[in-house]
């Protein structure tokens, strides 16, 4: 993640955490601070660049309230998803599991889950999936078979998160 915050809001919020613990601040060390700031700024932005091209950066707006902020974190810490569908015997299931390997993905036979669980019904078998992906200690996944309708992709997406592909 990049939180993104321009140097003069940095600085702002530093004075005025100091003001409230009681501390006041000489010039010189106000100039420390601002310095501070600009070599962060310096030395971070061919590696946010970087990253940011490869899709890897997660950016934050910091230029709002915190819990604006809050919930931009809590988007960006949603997991990477990536559907596979397709009719039986195309060769999904082997294309998830090589894709899975490749990016270093956990993955996951949503049929079998549903089977093991006994989830029949769309809502048992989306929030089933949701609850298991929430306590799981991967956050990125290969989903082979899911959604099996129009209806549990529309219950994921609005309880849940969009996938990264389809």
């Amino acid at each position: 993640m990049n939180f993104n915050c321009p140097a003069e809001l940095l600085l702002e919020r530093q004075k005025a955490a100091c003001i409230a613990n009681g501390q006041t601040l000489s010039d010189d060390e106000l100039g420390a601070m601002e310095a501070k700031c600009n070599e962060y700024f310096e030395g971070t932005s061919e590696l946010v660049q970087f990253y940011t091209k490869m899709g890897k950066i997660k950016n934050i707006n910091c230029n709002s309230s915190p819990e604006d902020v809050y919930r931009n974190i809590q988007e960006a810490l949603k997991p990477n998803l990536i559907f596979v569908i397709g009719p039986t015997c195309v060769g999904k299931s082997e294309l998830a599991q090589e894709m899975a390997r490749h990016m270093s993905y956990a993955y996951m036979d949503v049929d079998t889950l549903f089977k093991v669980n006994g989830w029949t019904t769309c809502e048992s078998k989306v929030k089933g999936l949701i609850n298991f992906m929430e306590f799981c200690k991967h956050k990125s996944y290969v989903l082979d078979g899911f959604p099996q309708t129009r209806k549990q992709a529309k219950i994921f997406t609005e309880t849940f998160c969009e996938p990264l592909k389809l």
